[in-house]
């Protein structure tokens, strides 16, 4: 790749990632306050709330499995994961709620991968559109490709679909999604988890978790940017065909 088009690339992945990052903190600060309004105002409505999940846990075992596995469905077809990553943490706690939405929301991003390299290549070609920035790094994807590429502010099915027309090894898929998307996805849950907290100082201490884990993301990201400032595509050679399939 040339590397002119790689630091472009990157920088733009960077950028994107600074613009969602701050939409975040935004967020979370939105959601900081709705915690200890609802638990001053509404101590019954988060009961209510809190009661819910505690009857969908009852269920047993099959409740978490009949989640993950409906989610696996929809973020193949395109819907959020990062919302449904927060239900997620509503619903099952935090741990155990990025656990479940980290896995099968990967297992869901495989399958349009899987989608667009199998059996609708040419439909993709066709509807699928990613930004140039985006269309860099998956000239040679590697493993921080996808990571980088996970930061930015694409809709997911696109980003799978797209990587399905590339050369892009399965378990290169496999390592920079679960990767890219862990951060997040802790978030998130994180979010989700404060809603059903019994004081809303409990409340608190997740979204400060949260607040603190995003801080640690756009670090994170900075460095690995800044590591990768001469070294477009990791330099990976471009597997054959025939391994990717």
């Amino acid at each position: 790749m040339d590397p002119a088009l790689a630091r472009e690339a990157e920088n733009e992945a960077a950028a994107s990632f600074r613009r969602t990052t701050l939409k975040m903190v935004v967020f979370l600060a939105v959601v900081l306050a709705a915690a200890v309004l609802g638990h001053r105002v509404s101590r019954e409505s988060l009961g209510d709330a809190a009661r819910w999940r505690d009857g969908l846990r009852a269920v047993g075992g099959w409740a978490p499995l009949a989640y993950a596995a409906a989610n696996a469905v929809l973020v193949a077809l395109g819907a959020p994961r990062l919302a449904l990553a927060a239900i997620a943490g509503a619903l099952f706690g935090f741990w155990r709620g990025a656990l479940i939405a980290w896995v099968s929301a990967a297992v869901g991003a495989y399958s349009t991968f899987l989608f667009a390299r199998w059996g609708a290549r040419d439909w993709v070609r066709r509807h699928v559109r990613m930004p140039e920035g985006a269309r860099a790094l998956l000239r040679q994807p590697d493993v921080w490709s996808i990571v980088l590429l996970r930061q930015m502010p694409i809709v997911a099915f696109v980003q799978n679909a797209a990587l399905g027309l590339t050369e892009t090894r399965h378990r290169t898929f496999w390592a920079g999604t679960l990767i890219g998307t862990l951060p997040s996805t802790l978030v998130v849950a994180l979010v989700g988890g404060s809603i059903t907290r019994e004081t809303w100082r409990e409340a608190m201490v997740y979204l400060a978790a949260a607040m603190a884990l995003l801080a640690l993301m756009g670090m994170s990201a900075g460095r690995l940017r800044r590591r990768r400032g001469g070294k477009p595509g990791g330099g990976q050679t471009p597997p054959k065909e025939e391994e990717c399939r």
